[in-house]
């Protein structure tokens, strides 16, 4: 009897260990989502809407459809990391950034109101008249944004490559192809400019912003067209990062996507590590942001990023390893994303390992200059010791100049030199 106790023992013993080990917890991650809806960035001299009556708020800002995306975002969000997030806002588990455009900054706050809807007395700071709580969006000011704005300025390696693919022969037998449909284009809309590969993109948004908010497209406009201005708009999202072929992913993933993608493992490193005391970080940006990244992790599918689609970058532990998890959410449901030939669930230091190639270790170097990306605190800094050196200059010549003059008042006489002619005899 003794024996049967004992063996049960082990085996349960054995069992629960195993269980144990099975159990895999979400520990901490990274969020990054394009903004919502918005009104379009750019007209064209024969826009029906050139006025600008029909966007309250003017060009290129958030609207009420953007604003109810992100909040249904929030509160997906809400759902999928209740057991990492605390249901009322705790400003030590949450780190949000935004760039410097109001649509990011106004989603990230739409955002947020759907993810922390106040649920103690404490947070109905209005009583019951109003079902919000303030959560802190963070911003750099836009020309210093080296991590969210793209693609990222002042890099000449980036420049040089994009050099490189628009004089391409398949670059330039792709511009031959649809030099036609860009007359077309220009002949309608009545621009005073011809339209390529690079700035097709504004009438292609333009038009959709209209579709999107229920308003009557142009006479001219035909669904084919539609079609043929959304595949050049993700073309050229796709080329901006990698080329068609891919060919140059690694090296740009370097200079863009890579840099975000390396925040984020410094973020994971860091909670790993006991630094941060944060579960999540959270970026409110672009569609090329999100471009950008997708492609660095090897999942760009060559369609524009979606009004409020999110990349998810998870940390789970699993007894004392952890693993790195991707999903993307789109409006038709979140999807698995396989980093490269790693497993869905991805060891960490295996995604470490895979993302050293894509990510920059010395950027200026990579860029071909030896400083970081362009920083307006680093010109200001420069600015004010020039200014300082100047002052300092000119204090040093004032006070050479009344020295001088001190000296000219202590001897007024000059003195005469003599010589044997003028003695006595």
């Amino acid at each position: 009897m003794s024996k049967i106790c004992c063996c049960s023992t082990i085996i349960f013993i054995i069992i629960w260990m195993h269980a144990v080990k099975g159990v895999k917890e979400l520990v901490f991650v990274n969020l990054v989502w394009r903004h919502g809806d918005r009104s379009y960035i750019k007209s064209y001299p024969n826009d029906p809407y050139n006025n600008g009556s029909i966007w309250k708020n003017g060009p290129g800002e958030l609207t009420n459809i953007g604003i109810k995306q992100q909040y249904e975002l929030g509160k997906l969000l809400r759902s999928r990391y209740d057991g990492i997030l605390s249901k009322a806002y705790r400003p030590q588990e949450i780190y949000v950034r935004s760039t410097d455009k109001d649509r990011t900054i106004m989603s990230a706050q739409s955002n947020m109101a759907g993810l922390y809807p106040p649920v103690t007395s404490d947070e109905l700071w209005n009583g019951s008249n109003t079902e919000w709580y303030p959560v802190p969006i963070h911003v750099v000011p836009l020309e210093s944004d080296n991590l969210l704005r793209y693609p990222i300025r002042g890099c000449p390696k980036y420049e040089k490559v994009m050099h490189d693919i628009h004089n391409s022969p398949w670059f330039i037998a792709h511009e031959k192809n649809y030099s036609s449909f860009y007359g077309y284009i220009q002949k309608n809309t009545g621009s005073t400019y011809r339209y390529n590969f690079s700035n097709i993109w504004e009438v292609e948004d333009n038009l959709f912003c209209l579709k999107s908010n229920n308003f009557s497209l142009p006479h001219w406009v035909k669904n084919e067209d539609l079609q043929k201005l959304k595949f050049l708009n993700s073309l050229d999202m796709g080329v901006m990062f990698s080329d068609v072929d891919y060919k140059y992913r690694s090296v740009i993933s370097q200079m863009q996507g890579g840099v975000l993608l390396k925040e984020m493992i410094q973020n994971m490193t860091q909670h790993i590590n006991n630094i941060s005391k944060y579960s999540t970080i959270a970026y409110s940006a672009h569609d090329t942001t999100l471009t950008a990244l997708l492609v660095t992790l090897g999942n760009y599918d060559w369609i524009q990023p979606e009004y409020a689609s999110c990349i998810m970058i998870e940390l789970y532990k699993d007894s004392d390893k952890y693993f790195v998890e991707i999903y993307y959410k789109k409006r038709n449901g979140t999807k698995a994303l396989k980093f490269f030939n790693c497993n869905i669930s991805c060891p960490f230091d295996d995604f470490v390992t895979i993302a050293k190639q894509l990510i920059p270790d010395d950027y200026g170097k990579i860029c071909g200059k030896h400083q970081e990306p362009f920083s307006c605190d680093k010109i200001v800094l420069i600015a004010v010791c020039c200014i300082l050196a100047l002052f300092i200059l000119i204090f040093i010549i004032y006070v050479s100049w009344k020295c001088s003059k001190k000296a000219k008042r202590d001897f007024p006489y000059s003195i005469v030199e003599t010589t044997d002619d003028d003695g006595p005899i």
